[in-house]
């Protein structure tokens, strides 16, 4: 049997039935029951939209001049024919041409207009690590390739270690920080604590040549914290724990 609505041929199963009390017997309807409920849901949104067309001319609605919807008047910011919603919508787009203005002439004067990563020696592009050596340049600094650090004697080494600490005995953090810098210089390959880990490892704790060899690098070599991790592929923080633990081993013989 074809449906008189979507045109395809189906099976009598698929059609209802209903009672003319005139003719005293049954019928077959001529729509499927698949677009009988798309009509009677069609029918209630209509219904439903009448109602709240109704609804807004009663309490003085009026059409947006741009998207061309009937809304409330509380829809609307003062002496407006514009909805609120087109209202943010053009304003946004405005700031969006006009924050890609301002990139594009930045980009034309040779400034960057990226953010600037967090890690020192790390830049977004060649304008602003152009720049940043021109800047740190005047400013006294030098450049030390092997490290990718800048560097300035007397406050910090070519190897990244700040060295012109002023004292403050109320300051018990900065007080750590000096005896820990008194300890990196003291320490040498024989003094140097070796790491062995325990049975009770995590599966993804770096083997202990890797992690001793770290230590070597940070004592010994007095690099950056960083830098061995991205050298040896493993997380900063495996370097920062495990240098804690080798101040906690030596903090004893170094009194």
């Amino acid at each position: 049997m074809i449906c008189n609505k979507c045109g395809e041929d189906q099976t009598i199963d698929n059609y209802d039935t209903y009672f003319h009390s005139n003719h005293n017997k049954h019928f077959t309807r001529k729509i499927c029951k698949t677009c009988m409920r798309i009509g009677y849901r069609n029918y209630k949104l209509r219904i439903k939209e009448e109602k709240r067309i109704k609804h807004l001319l009663v309490n003085g609605g009026k059409k947006c001049s741009v998207c061309n919807e009937l809304k409330l008047p509380d829809q609307y910011y003062a002496n407006r024919t514009l909805c609120k919603e087109c209202v943010k919508s053009i304003e946004r787009e405005k700031d969006r041409l006009d924050r890609e203005e301002r990139d594009r002439q930045r980009l034309i004067d040779g400034i960057s207009n990226k953010r600037v990563p967090n890690k020192p020696g790390d830049y977004a592009d060649e304008i602003q690590r152009t720049s940043t050596k021109e800047f740190l340049t005047l400013l006294g600094w030098s450049y030390n390739p092997d490290n990718n650090l800048y560097f300035k004697e007397p406050l910090k080494s070519a190897t990244g270690l700040w060295r012109s600490i002023i004292p403050n005995p109320n300051n018990s953090s900065l007080e750590k920080h000096r005896k820990r810098a008194r300890i990196r210089n003291w320490v040498t390959e024989k003094t140097l604590p070796k790491l062995v880990i325990d049975k009770h490892r995590r599966k993804k704790t770096p083997p202990d040549e890797v992690l001793n060899k770290c230590m070597y690098e940070y004592f010994i070599n007095k690099k950056a914290g960083y830098i061995i991790a991205q050298e040896n592929g493993i997380g900063e923080g495996y370097v920062t724990h495990y240098v804690e633990k080798i101040y906690e081993m030596i903090y004893d013989k170094f009194e």
